[in-house]
């Protein structure tokens, strides 16, 4: 047996037996953190073959540069496409938490898996070039790597739950993969690491999701990916002999910028959490000060002197968030009436008014109102 072909074997049986320790013990015991655990295997797996099998860095070429940009603009055409939708079907908030820490746990495996998945398919295709058995093992495990990142549980009893697991989960990861390798065999990891970087990380940051139900949602997944594999196919065959270019940064500004975005969003995190603040969206007009889709940085640290007439609080009142500042100190113990005549206990005062981000949420807040209005008409 060839050195190479033994290493492919040693790197890829390492990765089946991930496959099965995660099965057996991994999702059954610690599935917490199952997803740090697969982005630092995937980590460790892509250095192991770099040692192993050795590593070419992806040569800057005119295909390269022009599936790159197009891939780029499928993307922001997806998202543009994903939110109009959404101005008729409907958003829904983010389900997930803001804080430091679960910026920290949902981002840092994501961004893992991303990076390191991409660049192990690039490097196992690569100085594989042509071996059709590699390349079909490689992608049938990545494939199987994922799988096992989304479905974590199948109840085999339960056939609706079989053919949402197959059909919502299974089916888009076999699409995706199948043409990430093909792109990636003839572009490099770029495309496919920009492509995961903002369709699996936009989820954790932004404000709100267009709703779009497991149907679309599913058949959009599926084809995002076909149009940038059909796109790289196209400009394969017209550029075959992968012409050499001299700008090879402008390849790198989209990842680059989505890292420093996050690394900024991370840090004031840090830093609000730090002096117990958060950012609330004002939903209406009042004053002069408080304007429609201001962002109000609340302080919730304070004194009770603080709470007296005029002051701009944010309260909680049933289920709601609302901001609006103090009318009348009420002679009951630790109650206030604010200025639309509700009173208010202090448990339900999340703090003080501290700065306005002027208007920056207004777009938020105006496709919230169409949203809303448009649901009133229908019902």
């Amino acid at each position: 047996m060839k050195k190479t072909n033994k290493n492919n074997f040693i790197i890829l049986f390492a990765l089946f037996i991930y496959l099965i320790v995660n099965r057996l013990y991994i999702v059954k015991h610690i599935i917490q953190y199952d997803r740090f655990i697969a982005g630092t295997f995937i980590m460790v797996l892509f250095f192991l073959s770099v040692l192993l099998l050795g590593y070419k860095k992806p040569r800057q070429t005119k295909l390269k540069r022009d599936v790159t940009f197009l891939a780029i603009l499928t993307i922001v055409a997806y998202f543009v496409i994903i939110y109009a939708i959404g101005m008729f079907k409907g958003f829904l908030n983010n389900p997930y938490s803001t804080t430091i820490y679960y910026l920290f746990y949902n981002l840092s495996p994501v961004i893992l898996i991303s990076i390191f998945i991409e660049m192990f398919r690039y490097l196992m295709l690569d100085i594989n070039k042509g071996n059709k058995r590699i390349y079909n093992i490689t992608t049938l495990l990545i494939i199987l790597f994922e799988a096992s990142i989304y479905i974590t549980y199948v109840d085999l009893a339960n056939k609706q739950d079989i053919f949402d697991k197959l059909a919502i989960i299974l089916l888009p990861i076999i699409i995706k993969n199948m043409s990430f390798s093909y792109i990636s065999n003839r572009t490099g990891y770029n495309v496919p690491m920009i492509y995961r970087l903002v369709t699996d990380l936009y989820i954790y940051i932004v404000p709100f999701t267009p709703d779009l139900g497991d149907f679309l949602n599913t058949t959009l997944n599926i084809i995002l990916p076909f149009i940038i594999y059909f796109l790289t196919n196209v400009y394969y065959k017209q550029d075959i002999d992968d012409v050499e270019v001299i700008k090879p940064q402008m390849n790198y500004t989209i990842p680059i910028s989505l890292i420093v975005i996050i690394v900024i969003f991370m840090g004031l995190s840090v830093l609000m959490k730090k002096n117990n603040m958060e950012i609330i969206l004002n939903n209406e007009d009042f004053g002069k000060e408080i304007h429609k889709g201001d962002l109000i940085v609340i302080r919730k640290k304070y004194t009770d002197n603080a709470l007296k007439p005029g002051r701009i609080i944010a309260y909680t009142y049933e289920n709601n968030t609302y901001i609006d500042d103090i009318d009348i100190v009420e002679e009951e113990p630790d109650e206030y009436t604010v200025r639309n005549e509700v009173t208010i206990n202090k448990k339900d005062i999340i703090g003080l008014a501290a700065y306005r981000i002027p208007y920056v949420g207004y777009p938020i807040v105006y496709i919230s109102e169409k949203n809303n209005n448009r649901g009133e008409k229908n019902e």
